[in-house]
């Protein structure tokens, strides 16, 4: 576990800043977080909480899983798959895919002359780990790889989140804390 940390810790505080950002990231996987407008830090009822703060899936009971797909304008579909489950003794684990496809574009030349089709999609493919800090508080961590594609071209990434959650039971009170998506391009678009 120390590796780990160690490991999460040296990935945030040395990332590059590059030109690519996966903007697709900061789109909501699930209906319930769009209806609180991305607010979803403090929620410990939901698997999707992965996504926003990876010390929330401490508070989750038994194996839940959740899967999410949206069909925006046009062709562009998204989709998201979370699952957590506890190993007793160890601490709770989740894995968490995040997939947007933006459907098929004409390609044409300058003087716009038709040469076919392309498409673009993005994904992002996670794992985390949580535990317990203290009574009512509790950290998390998520390890994710990042991969773009357009047009037969790809970017891809690795990033981290780190996450504090804090609970008041009697209160019915949560506070949450994250960092998400602190990481580097591995493969640039640029060839």
């Amino acid at each position: 576990m120390k590796k780990l940390a160690v490991f999460a810790l040296t990935l945030l505080f040395s990332s590059a800043i590059t030109a690519q950002t996966y903007d697709f990231l900061r789109l909501d996987t699930s209906p319930r977080a769009a209806a609180l407008a991305g607010s979803y830090v403090a929620t410990g009822d939901d698997p999707n909480v992965i996504f926003y703060n990876p010390a929330g899936i401490n508070l989750l009971k038994g194996t839940p899983v959740s899967f999410s797909f949206l069909k925006y304008i046009m062709d562009i579909n998204a989709a998201s798959l979370s699952a957590s489950t506890e190993i007793s003794g160890i601490g709770r684990f989740a894995a968490g895919i995040d997939y947007i496809n933006y459907g098929t574009f004409t390609r044409a030349d300058e003087n716009g002359t038709d040469l076919g089709t392309f498409s673009a999609g993005e994904m992002a493919m996670l794992i985390g780990y949580g535990n317990q800090l203290d009574e009512n508080f509790y950290y998390g961590a998520n390890i994710k790889f990042i991969f773009s594609s357009i047009a037969g071209v790809s970017s891809s990434g690795i990033a981290a989140d780190l996450g504090l959650f804090y609970t008041i039971p009697e209160q019915k009170w949560n506070f949450g804390f994250s960092v998400l998506n602190a990481g580097r391009q591995i493969k640039s678009y640029i060839v």
